[in-house]
């Protein structure tokens, strides 16, 4: 079960301010402008992920040469006013006030920042950001928000913004880049755009992350009504003194000299988040389909024999999924249409949610988060005006799979907002859910005029919101089952009981196959869709040997073969040994190792007991060698494995 932590506030003797739950921990220093000097993730590694404090900067031009300007920050002086205070429900609100500083403690005329954040029980921090300038400034550079996190940080997860990207209508997935820890050259950055990018998340692999997405507003980012509108900066990059990458969200970076931003107040606003990360390795989890694929429309909703056997087969949560007219015969679930289905049908759907708890089943109903139906309800009066647009001119964005219409695409920073609850609300007060299961979890972007925050936008910062309610409405007992393929999202996987990280058609079978979102963070368990057309029950066996190989499961179906089950039901005792363990590391990860691309290793450890896996992709008996490299050691040894099986072998590290 998902778990929101309420934060509560320390203040220490030095004034810092102490925020933090039973999974992590943030430090706002006022001697350093009130800004964020901590970030611990407490089941990490519990170390400051932070190697300086974030910082607003501004670098007024200085005449008489290529990019010289004077160098002043928040973070170089003491907070003018330092406020904390814990609020209801589990919320924290900080507040502080500060001038802009240089490195010998003058102080940068006529500019001043007031800052705020509320911290969020599910882990995320909403920061709110008001530069006030009192006379035209001649400005070179301004950063908001700059983070510098330690340089032993695996990966960078970047979701660049549309402008810079080719996935403009549909999404625009992240970017998964590998730090190299200063083997390359300096002046070669990990990332670097002039675009600003959606989000950024630094990950050490398996244990750890920050992440800071850019707020809803982000046509705030983009014209600071100064001389050269549009010259901006998104980069992440090693730096020195100390060594550290840093992630810079620049407003501003012009080449030359007269660029005026003019007197006034701006507002920007970003999120911080860390994980939840639980203290021993998750139980891995099987969820799936409700209804009976590959069944005519007569046989599709699943009978008691086969609900039990789920059960047997240790199937927690299945989602009733059906968005689109695939018997061609108008009976199906229109996205936010209430009631979906004839009298007769929502008898039967009735029926197969009693039966799901009787079974003690988890049965969620399916809603994206982005599609209205325009055969719904009020879509005329709400639809048109709610839709997301992202090219000039386009009246709206229709999703489709082969001819059957899912919907029309939204945007929730609009009516769409209390349309989709008001929907929701409707199913589960009158039926046996007990969970939800969304679709299109991710925050895309927007300029429809109409909206909140006038014309380019994303809806973020909604979709939390949102998700905070549904995890509400869910209740104690009640599961979420998010879809997040390739868009990690912090704080929204801390609220959910159930990941879907990856919907793909493979086109063969190896360890290293998935995305880094797959063995992301111990945080909620992981779901695999079964993306191979017409597959036998050898291929079915083979992924389900590289996703253990990431603790992760198949997405199942209420009718599987029972060969999609074999594997887990002949190791369920090496599966539960999996939880003794504190921490996991996936194939390509850098930590484990074998001398055959036809076996894959893994390895689960607490302190110096390991506990490797050694998973055979073949028809074939293998023999080989494997190796671990960890805390500067070379841990080396062979072992056989069965074919098309998988071993443990308990190691000293």
């Amino acid at each position: 079960m998902a778990e929101l932590a309420p934060f509560s506030v320390k203040m220490k003797k030095n004034g810092v301010a102490v925020i933090e739950n039973k999974f992590v921990r943030w430090e706002h220093d006022p001697a350093k402008g009130g800004e964020l000097t901590g970030a611990y993730v407490k089941n990490g590694t519990n170390t400051n992920i932070l190697l300086q404090a974030q910082s607003t900067v501004f670098c007024p031009w200085v005449r008489g040469g290529w990019r010289q300007y004077h160098h002043y920050e928040t973070a170089f002086g003491k907070a003018d006013s330092f406020t904390c205070e814990e609020l209801a429900d589990g919320f924290v609100k900080l507040e502080y006030s500060s001038k802009l500083y240089d490195k010998d403690g003058k102080v940068l005329p006529s500019a001043s920042v007031k800052h705020t954040v509320l911290f969020h029980p599910d882990g995320a921090a909403s920061h709110t950001v008001k530069v006030k300038l009192t006379k035209d400034m001649d400005l070179g550079h301004i950063r908001i928000g700059t983070l510098g996190v330690r340089d032993d940080m695996d990966r960078v997860a970047v979701r660049p913004c549309s402008q810079a990207s080719w996935a403009v209508e549909l999404q625009n997935p992240c970017q998964w880049i590998d730090l190299v820890h200063g083997k390359s050259r300096s002046d070669l950055p990990a990332y670097r755009s002039r675009y600003l990018p959606l989000s950024v998340t630094f990950v050490k692999n398996g244990l750890e992350a920050l992440e800071m997405s850019m707020g809803d507003d982000l046509g705030a980012w983009d014209n600071l009504g100064n001389s050269f509108p549009g010259l901006a900066q998104g980069s992440v990059c090693e730096a020195r003194d100390p060594w550290r990458y840093e992630a810079v969200f620049a407003p501003l970076d012009s080449p030359r000299a007269g660029n005026i931003v003019k007197k006034g107040t701006y507002t920007f606003t970003y999120r911080l988040a860390l994980p939840f990360v639980k203290k021993n390795i998750l139980p891995l989890d099987l969820a799936g389909g409700l209804l009976r694929s590959g069944k005519p429309f007569e046989e599709r909703w699943p009978t008691a024999a086969d609900l039990k056997a789920c059960r047997k087969n240790k199937v927690s949560m299945l989602r009733l999924h059906n968005d689109g007219d695939f018997f061609a015969n108008g009976i199906f679930w229109r996205d936010a249409d209430y009631p979906p289905y004839p009298a007769d049908e929502m008898k039967k759907m009735d029926a197969v949610l009693e039966n799901c708890n009787k079974n003690g089943i988890t049965a969620v109903p399916y809603f994206s988060v982005k599609e209205y139906h325009p055969e719904a309800p009020d879509f005329e009066k709400y639809g048109p005006p709610s839709t997301r647009r992202v090219v000039e001119g386009e009246a709206c964005m229709e999703t489709f799979f082969g001819t059957s219409l899912f919907g029309i695409q939204m945007c929730l920073e609009s009516d769409w907002f209390k349309v989709r609850k008001k929907s929701i609300q409707v199913v589960m007060d009158n039926h046996a859910f007990n969970g939800l299961y969304f679709d299109w979890c991710m925050g895309l972007e927007c300029i429809n005029p109409a909206h909140n925050h006038g014309k380019r936008h994303w809806d973020n910062d909604k979709l939390l919101e949102f998700i905070e309610w549904s995890r509400a409405l869910a209740g104690d007992k009640g599961k979420l089952y998010l879809h997040l393929t390739n868009v990690p999202s912090l704080a929204l996987e801390n609220m959910g009981d159930m990941i879907l990280t990856e919907e793909t058609e493979y086109f063969d079978i190896f360890p290293e196959m998935f995305t880094p979102h797959v063995h992301f963070l111990n945080i909620a368990p992981r779901s695999i869709c079964v993306m191979l057309p017409g597959a036998t029950p050898v291929q079915l066996r083979k992924l389900a040997l590289v996703t253990l190989l990431h603790h992760a499961t198949l997405c199942v179906d209420v009718v599987s073969p029972q060969s999609t089950f074999d594997l887990y039901n002949e190791h369920a005792k090496d599966l539960a040994e999996f939880t003794k363990y504190e921490h996991h590391t996936a194939p390509g990860e850098g930590i484990v190792r074998t001398d055959s691309d036809k076996v894959g290793m893994s390895l689960y450890w607490k302190g110096n007991k390991g506990l490797i896996v050694l998973a055979n992709l073949t028809e074939e008996v293998q023999e080989g060698e494997w190796s671990i490299r960890m805390n500067g050691k070379t841990l080396c040894g062979t072992a056989e494995v069965p074919a098309l099986d998988f071993i443990t072998i308990p190691v000293e590290l």
